[in-house]
């Protein structure tokens, strides 16, 4: 989601990318279950080596809808994008 108005802690990103944990794991997950995606790796790079981990298997198993829903809620996730640019095109 984009940073929280009046968020004055660091930044690493333009954006406030996900925590290191269960969630990102999961994250990573759904984008290398899917063959149609690609993973684009936050800009924060103090990030990349819980994104490389997460994505460090021989086996990736796609996370449930709950479980995606669950972590979207618990994160008070919204999109980076409110769809006004694609109304311009």
């Amino acid at each position: 989601r984009r940073w929280p108005e009046g968020y004055e802690g660091r930044r690493f990103s333009w954006y406030e990318p996900l925590p290191e944990g269960p969630a990102l794991e999961r994250a990573v997950r759904f984008v290398l279950s899917r063959p149609q995606l690609f993973l684009n790796t936050t800009s924060d790079l103090t990030k990349l080596p819980a994104v490389l981990a997460a994505a460090d298997n021989d086996v990736i198993t796609a996370p449930g809808d709950a479980e995606l829903d669950a972590d979207a809620a618990e994160l008070d996730a919204t999109p980076l994008f409110d769809g006004d640019a694609l109304e311009r095109i």
